[in-house]
């Protein structure tokens, strides 16, 4: 009902597929894997194939300037404060710190919590409150979530509530019933481990961000959002990139990896669109104009950029020991409208939308900042950095060990 699309490796098959289509031998790729795998980017074989980097249009130095995203947590670590990690996790602490700080963002209707208090905000104790207000009292349309989960793990938009059948319309999908619904709830908060979400954290329901006009048009109604990578180090915050993440039709969220979701390099300094794709490895697709719409998206340049920017900075500045950040906002009728900052950015979204290693000297000059000002800050873990690179090497041998195993 509420699923992801599936961006599982599978690595025979890629190799098989990228010779078949490119020419490129399968031991030639397996020894470029190899060293992407040891280099300084700790690329997955996964990692090789979804960017592409077959393709020997790319010099090798620009190959070794790809990330690959399984380090970002670390990377994260290295350079913040990780007690801003919950913090910035809890969407609802989160948005009481945004109110308070007038940053836009869409309005809590209620959250579902056992125990939770909240003041100003209704609190649904179990499934039969869920069930009388998505009955009763919610403002349709409305988006849920859970509190604490990502990538749209769990997320979803009701369109409507049906009361002859007494159920919910859903954007994606068949309808729900109610209690149905109500049950999926609760459940998915109990079993947090296997949905990537604290089981203590509760369910959210917002009012939906509404697009800005100009955008509508070229992108539909569904909310579109830039994932805004923000850095912080000696000199403040300062934005480094800005993918653009464009649902399909009838898709409730309009993260990448969903079926169909358009992804765009946005220039981070003018709001100007420069490449936008769907899919990502032998499946990627590029497009001047939007495959849904028709209307042309290369070359235009977002309204109200300036504005994003600005809010991004100011929201950016409240959260100083978290050095690197991410900001998911889009652009409404009246401006700017944050739906979520995340603790830590993507180094996956900033290399898909453009085709380009994140690791540039700017960017690594950047992260040698930003670690001098932790290091005296960030409390001793058992294990090094160094040494904690030597495993990821050893892990991403076996990785691949494990990926030619299965052939």
């Amino acid at each position: 009902m509420y699923s992801v699309s599936d961006a599982a490796p599978n690595l025979p098959a890629n190799l098989r597929q990228t010779r078949e289509l490119y020419g490129k031998s399968e031991i030639a790729q397996l020894l470029e894997i190899a060293r992407l795998v040891l280099g300084p980017g700790h690329l997955s074989p996964w990692d090789y194939h979804a960017y592409r980097l077959w393709d020997d249009r790319l010099t090798w130095a620009q190959k070794r300037e790809f990330i690959g995203n399984n380090i970002l947590d670390w990377t994260v670590h290295k350079i913040s404060d990780p007690a801003l990690s919950d913090l910035m996790r809890d969407k609802i602490c989160v948005s009481k710190i945004f109110d308070d700080n007038r940053i836009p963002t869409p309005r809590t209707q209620a959250v579902y919590h056992p125990t939770r208090e909240l003041e100003g905000t209704r609190v649904l104790r179990d499934a039969d409150e869920v069930a009388r207000f998505v009955r009763k009292d919610a403002d349709y349309p409305f988006f849920f979530k859970p509190v604490t989960a990502h990538v749209s793990i769990g997320a979803g938009l009701a369109s409507s509530y049906d009361s002859a059948s007494d159920q919910l319309v859903m954007l994606e999908g068949d309808p729900v019933s109610v209690d149905e619904f109500a049950r999926f709830v609760v459940d998915y908060c109990t079993d947090g481990e296997r949905n990537l979400v604290r089981p203590d954290a509760g369910y959210l329901f917002q009012d939906t961000a509404v697009q800005h006009p100009e955008i509508a048009e070229r992108c539909g109604s569904t909310f579109a959002t830039l994932r805004v990578c923000v850095g912080i180090d000696d000199r403040g915050p300062h934005i480094f990139a800005s993918p653009w993440k464009i649902p399909a039709p009838g898709v409730a969220a309009d993260n990448f990896y969903r079926t169909g979701n358009l992804l765009a390099d946005v220039d981070h300094e003018t709001g100007e669109v420069r490449r936008v794709i769907r899919g990502t490895g032998a499946s990627l697709e590029a497009f001047d104009e939007n495959p849904y719409t028709g209307r042309r998206l290369t070359g235009w340049r977002l309204p109200r950029f300036d504005e994003v920017r600005d809010t991004v900075l100011r929201g950016a500045a409240l959260f100083p020991g978290a050095r690197l950040q991410g900001w998911d906002v889009g652009v409404g009728p009246d401006g700017p409208m944050v739906i979520e900052a995340n603790y830590g950015a993507s180094f996956r979204l900033p290399q898909h939308a453009t085709g380009v290693g994140l690791a540039t000297p700017a960017f690594r000059e950047y992260l040698r900042r930003a670690e001098a000002i932790n290091d005296q800050r960030r409390p001793a873990w058992p294990i090094s950095w160094n040494r904690r690179e030597s495993i990821w090497r050893l892990e991403g041998v076996w990785h691949l060990a494990q990926s030619l195993l299965t052939r």
